[in-house]
Protein backbone atom coordinates (compact mmCIF):
# COMPACT_ATOMS: atom_id res chain seq x y z
CA UNK A 1 0.00 0.00 0.00
CA UNK A 2 1.02 3.64 -0.27
CA UNK A 3 0.95 6.31 2.42
CA UNK A 4 -1.95 8.75 2.18
CA UNK A 5 0.17 11.53 3.61
CA UNK A 6 3.45 11.37 1.64
CA UNK A 7 2.84 8.73 -1.04
CA UNK A 8 5.76 6.49 0.00
CA UNK A 9 5.41 2.71 -0.30
CA UNK A 10 4.47 1.10 3.03
CA UNK A 11 4.49 -2.61 3.74
CA UNK A 12 1.02 -4.04 4.41
CA UNK A 13 2.11 -5.21 7.88
CA UNK A 14 3.00 -1.67 9.01
CA UNK A 15 0.86 0.50 11.22
CA UNK A 16 2.84 3.67 10.50
CA UNK A 17 4.66 5.02 7.46
CA UNK A 18 8.44 4.68 7.75
CA UNK A 19 8.93 7.92 5.84
CA UNK A 20 6.58 10.44 7.50
CA UNK A 21 5.42 8.41 10.57
CA UNK A 22 1.72 8.97 9.81
CA UNK A 23 -0.70 6.11 10.63
CA UNK A 24 -1.72 3.72 7.86
CA UNK A 25 -5.23 2.46 7.11
CA UNK A 26 -4.75 -0.62 9.28
CA UNK A 27 -7.32 -0.74 12.08
CA UNK A 28 -5.83 -2.67 15.00
CA UNK A 29 -6.01 -2.34 18.75
CA UNK A 30 -2.57 -2.13 20.26
CA UNK A 31 -0.93 -1.24 23.51
CA UNK A 32 1.68 1.50 23.90
CA UNK A 33 4.62 -0.90 23.44
CA UNK A 34 3.27 -2.26 20.15
CA UNK A 35 2.59 1.24 18.93
CA UNK A 36 6.24 2.19 19.43
CA UNK A 37 7.52 -0.83 17.51
CA UNK A 38 5.28 -0.74 14.47
CA UNK A 39 7.26 1.69 12.32
CA UNK A 40 8.52 0.20 9.10
CA UNK A 41 11.79 1.56 7.89
CA UNK A 42 12.09 3.18 4.53
CA UNK A 43 15.04 1.38 2.90
CA UNK A 44 16.15 4.57 1.20
CA UNK A 45 16.45 6.47 4.48
CA UNK A 46 18.41 3.63 6.13
CA UNK A 47 20.84 3.48 3.24
CA UNK A 48 21.17 7.25 3.24
CA UNK A 49 21.94 7.20 6.97
CA UNK A 50 24.62 4.56 6.52
CA UNK A 51 26.05 6.29 3.46
CA UNK A 52 26.24 9.61 5.31
CA UNK A 53 28.07 8.02 8.25
CA UNK A 54 30.39 6.13 5.91
CA UNK A 55 31.18 9.44 4.22
CA UNK A 56 31.92 11.06 7.59
CA UNK A 57 34.28 8.20 8.49
CA UNK A 58 36.06 8.48 5.13
CA UNK A 59 36.41 12.25 5.52
CA UNK A 60 37.70 11.90 9.07
CA UNK A 61 40.27 9.37 7.86
CA UNK A 62 41.36 11.66 5.00
CA UNK A 63 41.72 14.61 7.35
CA UNK A 64 43.78 12.47 9.76
CA UNK A 65 46.18 11.54 6.97
CA UNK A 66 46.32 15.16 5.83
CA UNK A 67 47.10 16.31 9.37
CA UNK A 68 50.15 14.03 9.40
CA UNK A 69 51.36 14.83 5.88
CA UNK A 70 50.71 18.57 5.99
CA UNK A 71 52.01 18.81 9.54
CA UNK A 72 55.34 17.40 8.36
CA UNK A 73 55.60 19.03 4.95
CA UNK A 74 53.94 22.45 5.20
CA UNK A 75 53.18 23.75 8.66
CA UNK A 76 52.36 22.56 12.13
CA UNK A 77 49.39 24.91 12.33
CA UNK A 78 47.86 23.49 9.13
CA UNK A 79 48.35 19.96 10.47
CA UNK A 80 46.68 20.85 13.76
CA UNK A 81 43.74 22.43 11.92
CA UNK A 82 43.18 19.25 9.89
CA UNK A 83 43.47 17.18 13.06
CA UNK A 84 40.75 19.27 14.69
CA UNK A 85 38.56 18.98 11.57
CA UNK A 86 38.97 15.21 11.69
CA UNK A 87 37.86 15.16 15.32
CA UNK A 88 34.80 17.25 14.47
CA UNK A 89 33.84 14.85 11.65
CA UNK A 90 34.25 11.90 14.00
CA UNK A 91 32.12 13.55 16.68
CA UNK A 92 29.18 13.89 14.26
CA UNK A 93 28.92 10.11 13.88
CA UNK A 94 26.33 8.48 16.18
CA UNK A 95 27.64 6.31 19.00
CA UNK A 96 25.87 3.19 17.77
CA UNK A 97 27.41 3.51 14.32
CA UNK A 98 30.86 4.05 15.87
CA UNK A 99 30.49 0.82 17.83
CA UNK A 100 29.65 -1.07 14.64
CA UNK A 101 32.81 0.31 13.00
CA UNK A 102 35.04 0.32 16.05
CA UNK A 103 38.21 -0.77 14.23
CA UNK A 104 37.96 2.10 11.74
CA UNK A 105 37.17 4.62 14.46
CA UNK A 106 40.12 3.51 16.61
CA UNK A 107 42.43 3.73 13.59
CA UNK A 108 41.21 7.22 12.79
CA UNK A 109 41.62 8.34 16.41
CA UNK A 110 45.17 6.96 16.46
CA UNK A 111 46.07 8.68 13.17
CA UNK A 112 44.45 11.86 14.41
CA UNK A 113 46.46 11.83 17.63
CA UNK A 114 49.67 11.15 15.69
CA UNK A 115 48.91 13.98 13.29
CA UNK A 116 48.22 16.41 16.11
CA UNK A 117 51.37 15.46 18.02
CA UNK A 118 53.57 15.64 14.92
CA UNK A 119 52.06 18.98 13.94
CA UNK A 120 52.45 20.37 17.44
CA UNK A 121 56.10 19.27 17.61
CA UNK A 122 56.73 20.80 14.19
CA UNK A 123 55.12 24.06 15.34
CA UNK A 124 57.12 24.04 18.62
CA UNK A 125 60.36 23.39 16.73
CA UNK A 126 59.60 26.22 14.31
CA UNK A 127 58.86 28.57 17.24
CA UNK A 128 62.13 27.47 18.90
CA UNK A 129 64.13 28.21 15.74
CA UNK A 130 62.48 31.62 15.28
CA UNK A 131 63.07 32.50 18.94
CA UNK A 132 66.72 31.45 18.58
CA UNK A 133 67.10 33.54 15.46
CA UNK A 134 65.71 36.64 17.20
CA UNK A 135 67.87 35.97 20.25
CA UNK A 136 70.96 35.89 18.05
CA UNK A 137 69.92 39.06 16.24
CA UNK A 138 69.32 40.92 19.52
CA UNK A 139 72.61 39.69 20.99
CA UNK A 140 74.49 40.79 17.89
CA UNK A 141 72.74 44.15 17.98
CA UNK A 142 73.63 44.60 21.65
CA UNK A 143 77.33 43.88 21.02
CA UNK A 144 77.76 46.65 18.50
Amino acid sequence: MYCKNCGAFVDDRCYYCGNCKSPTEKEVHWNAYDKQNTYCFNPNSVNTFDAENDRLIENAEKFSFLSIVLGIMISGIVGMVFSILSSKKLSKIPYKYKMNNLKDVKTIKFLNACGFIISFLRFAYFAYVIAGFFAIVFLMDGMS
